[in-house]
């Protein structure tokens, strides 16, 4: 699997840096930049909008990066449960045959049926975009706190 489609997308990773998220990844999303000796960096081969993929060692804090984070960094900085209007819902994860899905539910037995609450859902192709998308719309709308996106 490419490695483009195991990290965030330039778009999302970009409003996650707007909306405070610690730029701290294994891969970063920047400005191609020369060194002190005109070599450029060792990019991944991956380009978007002037931007190319790299990894930590490699990124330039003079070259505007943008954390590009992996599922996993993703799923560390998802909250498990949050709270809206004495509801709890809990982080689900799934995939179908073309798409990934994230979502808060919350899970309730009323009677003799179940009910299943559903907070926010997100779908996309690529699994670390579904998750920071998941993550932007929690913190714009104030169900994250502050710890979950510093990992």
């Amino acid at each position: 699997m490419e490695l483009a489609k195991q990290v965030a997308s330039l778009e999302s990773s970009k409003r996650l840096k707007e909306l405070g998220a610690v730029q701290e990844s294994l891969f970063y999303w920047q400005h191609p930049w020369k060194d002190y000796c005109g070599n450029p960096p060792a990019d991944l081969g991956f380009q978007v909008d002037k931007f190319i993929l790299v990894d930590s060692s490699h990124m330039s804090f003079r070259a505007g990066p943008f954390s590009a984070f992996t599922c996993a960094e993703l799923g560390e900085m998802l909250p498990y449960k949050i709270f809206k209007e004495s509801w709890a819902y809990h982080l689900v994860m799934s995939k179908n045959n073309l798409q990934y899905s994230v979502a808060y539910q919350s899970f309730a037995a009323k009677d003799k049926h179940d009910s299943v609450k559903t907070e926010h859902v997100h779908w996309a192709e690529i699994e670390a975009d579904t998750r920071a998308r998941m993550l932007i719309y929690l913190i714009e709308n104030k169900l994250a706190g502050k710890e979950s996106h510093e990992h």
